[in-house]
C-alpha cells in the first residue's frame, strides 16, 4: 500500500508567505493613508454643510430684505438673520456665530481663527492642523477652509496638508 502524504511542501509554503508578503507590503501604505482621507473628508463635509447654512441664511435674509445691508460695529442699522449678524445675507465671519451655526468645537478638532483684510472685511479660517499658524490667506499644504463672505469664492478648501 501506498501511503500519501497530506499537507503542503516547504516550496508552496514558500510562495504562500512571498504572496502575503507582497499583498501586505501593497495594502500597508494605503491603510496608513486613511488618516489623511479621513481629515480630507472631515474639511469637504464641514465645508459643505457651511455651504448649505450660509444658503440658507442667504434666503432668509433675501425673504427679510436685508439682504443688501451690512452689519457695522456701533453702527444704528442691524441686519440680523436668526440671531446671525449678516453683510449682504450672509453670515459675518465671527468664529462664535460660524461654530453656531455649524454646532462645530475646538473640541471637535478644530482650530478657528479670523483674518481681517485692510478693507475691514472679516475672513474664518477653519483648520484641522494641530500645529496651525497661518493666519493669512496664503495657498499651501495646509488642512483647512477659508469662509471669506465678501469674495465670489465664499469657501475655499484647501486639502493638500492633510
Amino acid at each position: 500500500m501506498q501511503s500519501r502524504t497530506k499537507g503542503f511542501t516547504l516550496i508552496e509554503m514558500a510562495i504562500v508567505i512571498v504572496i502575503l508578503a507582497i499583498m501586505s507590503a501593497v495594502a500597508v501604505p494605503k491603510f496608513i493613508d486613511l488618516s489623511s482621507d479621513a481629515k480630507k473628508a472631515k474639511i469637504a463635509s464641514v465645508a459643505a454643510d457651511l455651504r448649505i447654512a450660509i444658503d440658507l441664511i442667504y434666503y432668509k435674509a433675501l425673504i427679510l430684505g436685508v439682504d443688501n445691508l451690512c452689519y457695522e460695529e456701533n453702527s444704528d442699522h442691524e441686519s440680523k438673520v436668526e440671531g446671525y449678524y449678516t453683510c449682504h445675507g450672509y453670515p459675518v465671519a465671527y468664529i462664535s456665530s460660524i461654530q453656531r451655526l455649524l454646532s462645530l468645537e475646538n473640541s471637535d478638532g478644530f482650530i478657528f481663527n479670523n483674518y481681517e483684510d485692510n478693507a475691514g472685511y472679516r475672513t474664518l479660517i477653519i483648520s484641522l492642523n494641530e500645529d496651525y499658524t497661518n493666519n493669512e490667506l496664503v495657498a499651501g499644504a495646509y488642512c483647512q477652509l477659508i469662509y471669506q463672505p465678501h469674495k465670489t469664492n465664499q469657501i475655499v478648501v484647501f486639502d493638500s496638508g492633510c
